[in-house]
C-alpha cells in the first residue's frame, strides 16, 4: 500500500507539473495573442493614416489640375477672343497683306481699304457699360471721324460707297448732325 501511495504521489506530483508547464504556456500564448493584436490594431492604424494622407494628395492633385485645366481654358478662350476680336476689326487685312507679298500692283480703292484697316482700331466695346460707353464715345468719334476724313478724296467727295462695304453705307437720320455732315460734304 505504500507503494500504491508513493506511487500516486508521484503521479499527483507529475500532473501538478505538467498542469503548472501548460498553464505558463497558456499565459504565454494568451500574452502573445495580446502582443499580436496590439501589433495588428498599430499597423492598421498606420495604413489608414497612410491611406487617408494618399487620399488627400490625390484630392489635392486632382484640384491642382482643374485648376491648371481652368486657368488653361481661360487664357485659350481668352486667346481665342483677342483674335476673332482682331479679325474682326481687320476684317479682310489677311487678304490685303497676302496680295501684298505678291508683288500685285494695287488700285487706289484697294489702297485706300488696306491703309484704313491697318489705321483703325479695332472697336472694343464689349466690356463697357453704358456709362463707359458715354465717356468714350467722343473719342470713338473723333477717331471715325479721322477715318472718314481719309475716305473723302482731294476733290471734297465721297468716294464708292460700294468699295468700304455694307456697314458703310450713307447714315441714317438718327445719326448725329455732325457726323452726317461730315460724311456728306466733306
Amino acid at each position: 500500500m505504500e507503494k500504491d501511495l508513493l506511487e500516486l504521489q508521484t503521479l499527483i506530483d507529475v500532473h501538478f507539473e505538467q498542469r503548472k508547464k501548460e498553464e505558463e504556456e497558456l499565459v504565454a500564448l494568451k500574452e502573445r495573442i495580446e502582443r499580436r493584436r496590439a501589433e495588428r490594431a498599430e499597423q492598421q492604424r498606420f495604413r489608414t493614416e497612410k491611406e487617408r494622407e494618399r487620399q488627400a494628395k490625390l484630392a489635392e492633385e486632382k484640384m491642382r489640375k482643374e485648376e491648371e485645366e481652368a486657368k488653361k481654358r481661360a487664357e485659350d478662350d481668352a486667346k481665342k477672343k483677342k483674335v476673332l476680336s482682331n479679325m474682326g476689326a481687320h476684317f479682310g487685312g489677311y487678304l490685303v497683306k497676302a496680295e501684298q507679298k505678291r508683288g500685285k500692283r494695287q488700285t487706289g480703292r484697294e489702297m485706300k481699304v488696306r491703309i484704313l484697316s491697318e489705321r483703325k482700331k479695332p472697336l472694343n466695346i464689349d466690356h463697357m457699360g453704358e456709362e463707359q460707353l458715354r465717356v468714350n464715345s467722343p473719342t470713338m468719334l473723333t477717331s471715325n471721324d479721322r477715318c472718314e476724313d481719309d475716305v473723302c478724296g482731294e476733290d471734297g467727295r465721297v468716294g464708292s460707297w460700294k468699295a468700304f462695304g455694307p456697314a458703310s453705307h450713307p447714315p441714317s437720320p438718327a445719326r448725329s448732325h455732325r457726323a452726317w455732315h461730315k460724311r456728306t460734304h466733306c
